[in-house]
């Protein structure tokens, strides 16, 4: 157990007698959450010592952004600095939470350090320690991120089976902290054995691992009492420190823990635990264990993810310090910590007709590389692969799928609309998906079409999936469009050929778009004008063509929200046209192709993939 004695206070080892004197005499004084407490550049006439709550320490650059510097608990000094060398405050310190202070005028200041020299001492230990915090700061140039999770009553493994997954993820250094009251389960000490850091002070932590002073890329553990240096009024402090060492710091703490820790919060509960009043329904608010998800890999509507138990292959790899996805449990807690990470991923399928089949084939080398799918948004035919993906098809059969479309998608049509029907395509999404709604699929997915109307891009985030799909592939003149409420719809390729977009709008930290590019060639020609001649190449051909040819000048533009862009090149292969649509199936190979060329850009951006 770690017991590291907390920052030195202004008072520490003062008489009591003496100490009991001064407070006496000491003004107190309460600032409400987000108070200015001291105004960067104004002059000080008195020093506070916060006696509880938590205090920011900013400063503002050129721009006027703020930068966080440090956090001032409970034994910490403010506006010291000013106080003694009578210039200006250089930072602003504002209340994070509500905060009490003692107030010493400079008079008093003076008086009690004549009278006990000791507070000297005192408070250049503050300050030392303040300084090395800062300097580390800057020699890391930035902080880990930091992850805070309430414990509610759930199982021991939870929270560092969560941190073992962001250590998984990321291939980045992670310390997870678990304050306890009681003593830790046996459980957890078993599995944390060969890494528990708590038998060394924090600033050693950096020993650690791998060499050159950064610890190895897996879950370290840390196993405390509320005391020391991880005692509510110091923990903020210890948690700055491991900041500066690890990417990643997941803590763990008691519901009622009496301190703000900066951060996410996430509340840890068992299947049956109440939920607490002060969660918010967001997506990854609240994680329970073990419990059967309704959804696996996805958080529920009201933001709970539900984790099943843990495998024995789990368990040998939280012994590690990592938890891949291969197991249920590990592909729930994946969510969560992409999450945490910022690396939840999001796949944009663009349009393209008979393309689309190259979608299989990205799909299919995205599968086989083992990159889970957070968020789906497609346009076009894009909209129909999509939603084979999110209904749970696998790409062979996904394939089958587009071969029937195909076969029932050309049937003429008989009124002024369009050139073709859309009965035959229509019977073919109703038997795909049925009655499905968009927000019950296992992976979310938004489908994109165009408002012939207004001329705004149209996204349906719910309701029956087969009939939005079908008003993103009515490809205008070819199909007729389809009328949703005020709406008058056509292909969402029209305004926005790869939704790379949505994907980022859905959540979607890492987007990877895919672009079905049309055959290059020169910008243009010069060619003499002579009498016409030649054959008149069909209405649905020179309709179809046109309209590719629209979205190839636009389509770049709309992916530009990507992180990555795969783009499908299909220079130097003939095309196969609606009437022959299943030899599209030749396209799934240009896919898997142009997976493999994009996969260093893939793997520096998720370092799991290909792991």
């Amino acid at each position: 157990m770690h017991t590291n004695t907390p920052s030195p206070s202004f008072f520490e080892g003062l008489p009591a007698e003496d100490l009991e004197r001064i407070l006496e005499s000491l003004e107190r004084r309460r600032f409400p959450s987000g108070a200015i407490i001291i105004g960067g550049g104004e002059a000080a006439d008195e020093m506070y010592i916060v006696q509880d709550g938590l205090a920011e320490v900013i400063i503002s650059d050129r721009t006027g952004a703020e930068h966080l510097l440090s956090h001032i608990g409970a034994g910490g000094t403010l506006g010291e600095m000013a106080l003694i060398t009578g210039q200006p405050a250089s930072a602003t310190v504002r209340a994070a939470t509500d905060v009490e202070v003692l107030v010493l005028t400079r008079a008093q200041f003076a008086a009690v350090a004549d009278s006990l020299p000791l507070v000297y001492r005192n408070l250049g230990a503050i300050l030392s320690r303040r300084l090395n915090r800062t300097n580390s700061r800057l020699l890391h140039a930035s902080t880990g991120r930091i992850s805070v999770l309430h414990d509610g009553g759930a199982p021991p493994l939870l929270g560092y089976a969560l941190a073992c997954s962001v250590a998984w993820h990321t291939r980045q250094p992670t310390v997870f902290i678990a304050v306890t009251a009681e003593a830790p389960s046996l459980e957890l000490l078993e599995v944390t054995g060969n890494r528990l850091a708590a038998q060394l002070p924090p600033h050693d932590l950096h020993d650690r691992g791998s060499p050159g002073g950064r610890p190895s890329p897996v879950a370290h553990a840390i196993l405390s009492r509320p005391e020391g240096r991880f005692s509510p009024a110091a923990l903020h402090e210890t948690i700055d420190e491991l900041s500066a060492v690890y990417d990643h710091v997941v803590v763990q703490v008691p519901v009622d823990f009496v301190s703000t820790l900066g951060g996410r919060r996430i509340d840890l509960l068992g299947p049956g635990d109440p939920r607490p009043g002060s969660a918010v329904s967001v997506p990854c608010s609240t994680i329970r264990a073990w419990a059967q998800p309704k959804r696996l890999g996805q958080p529920d509507s009201d933001g709970s993810l539900r984790v099943p138990a843990l495998t024995a292959e789990d368990l040998r790899g939280l012994r590690e310090g990592r938890l891949p996805i291969s197991s249920a449990a590990g592909r729930a807690l994946g969510w969560a910590a992409r999450d945490l990470a910022r690396l939840k991923v999001g796949l944009a399928f663009g349009g393209g007709s008979e393309k689309g089949y190259a979608h299989l084939g990205v799909w299919r080398a995205l599968e086989h590389a083992g990159l889970p799918v957070d968020y789906l948004a497609g346009t076009s035919i894009g909209s129909a692969v999509a939603s084979l993906y999110a209904l749970g098809y696998a790409p062979d059969a996904g394939a089958t799928v587009l071969d029937t479309c195909g076969q029932n998608a050309f049937k003429l049509g008989l009124s002024t609309a369009s050139v073709l029907s859309n009965t035959g395509l229509r019977a073919s999404l109703q038997a795909v998906s049925h009655d499905t709604r968009i927000e019950d699929l296992e992976t979310p997915l938004w489908v994109t079409a165009a408002d012939i109307t207004s001329g705004r891009e149209i996204v349906f985030r719910r309701g029956i999936l087969w009939q939005a799909v079908l008003a993103s592939m009515a490809l205008p003149g070819v199909y007729p469009p389809q009328c949703i409420g005020p709406y008058t719809l056509v292909d969402g390729g029209v305004v926005n050929p790869v939704p790379s977009s949505v994907a980022a709008e859905m959540g979607a930290d890492t987007v990877i778009a895919i672009r079905l590019a049309a055959r290059s060639g020169p910008a243009k020609d010069y060619p003499e004008a002579r009498e016409a001649g030649g054959r008149v190449p069909t209405m649905l051909h020179t309709i179809t063509r046109s309209i590719e040819m629209m979205q190839s000048k636009i389509s770049i533009n709309s992916a530009t929200a990507a992180t990555i862009l795969i783009e499908v090149s299909f220079e130097d292969v003939v095309r196969a046209g609606l009437r022959r649509w299943s030899e599209g199936r030749r396209y799934i190979e240009l896919g898997d192709a142009a997976v493999e060329a994009a996969l260093p850009r893939i793997t520096a951006a998720l370092p799991w993939v290909g792991g």
